[in-house]
């Protein structure tokens, strides 16, 4: 049977559907250069508790062909649209990592005045929307900085640093990425009122726990923050305790830790 131009969206930009199982959906965004089969592996983890619904953006995996967005409030307002004309009623939350925290942010903001409020917003290994940034411009860096950078973050397989062609035929979508990283300006003034919480590696050198209290402006709803052992990619070294978070979030136990 053919799919409708409703389901080919939905499978475009939600590759892997709509997860298994009765809970509340979790919208997931990847980082800059990453892509929706970065949470492949939470699916069936959090399942059926939780649904977990990775976020396919254009330029990378299946839509590699595809521009990467001008803007991270362009890409916000695109899924925005997608969520409110065609996904499935219900509770939902959002959650993103370093890029995606900002790209989360701006989604939720767009939800929440549409209409469509998600549960909560779960930012990650980013600081806070409002501050500014220094430090050189990532996407103007020469191809052995790009190299570097991400061999510090210890989020880009030893196959890709290693190998140059591979490299040069990721870097634009990278840097593509990280341009919207580099040029994105909050401008939203008005707080959410929605739960967030932040969370962080203890041993990110690119966001510490000023950075991660700092959202706390984000929202007049509860906040919270927590830093998990490890550097900026401490949720795969902590998988275990990231989704046991996860799980306390989105079924409203909201432990202290």
């Amino acid at each position: 049977m053919a799919q409708s131009a409703a389901q080919r969206l939905l499978k475009k930009w939600f590759p892997y559907g709509d997860g298994p199982g009765p809970g509340p959906r979790l919208y997931a965004l990847p980082h800059a250069g990453g892509a929706a089969s970065a949470y492949r592996d939470w699916i069936a983890e959090l399942a059926p508790v939780i649904r977990v619904v990775p976020v396919q953006l254009p330029g990378r995996e299946g839509r590699f062909g595809e521009p990467v967005a001008d803007s991270v409030q362009t890409v916000a307002a695109e899924v925005a649209q997608v969520l409110i004309e065609h996904a499935p009623d219900g509770p939902f939350a959002v959650f993103g990592h370093s890029m995606g925290a900002v790209i989360a942010f701006e989604l939720a903001a767009a939800l929440v005045e549409a209409g469509r409020a998600p549960a909560s917003l779960v930012v990650s290994g980013q600081p806070a929307p409002h501050l500014l940034r220094e430090g050189p411009a990532v996407h103007l860096m020469s191809d052995g900085q790009l190299r570097d950078h991400l061999a510090s973050l210890d989020g880009t397989s030893a196959e890709i640093l290693s190998d140059p062609a591979l490299l040069e035929l990721l870097a634009p979508t990278i840097r593509a990425d990280y341009r919207l990283c580099d040029s994105y300006v909050c401008e939203r003034r008005t707080p959410l009122d929605i739960p967030v919480s932040a969370l962080g590696g203890l041993d990110d050198p690119h966001v510490d726990a000023d950075d991660l209290l700092a959202w706390a402006r984000t929202t007049v709803g509860p906040f919270r923050v927590r830093r998990f052992p490890g550097a900026h990619f401490y949720l795969r070294e902590r998988r275990d305790e990231v989704l046991g978070f996860l799980l306390d979030e989105l079924t409203g136990a909201r432990r202290e830790p």
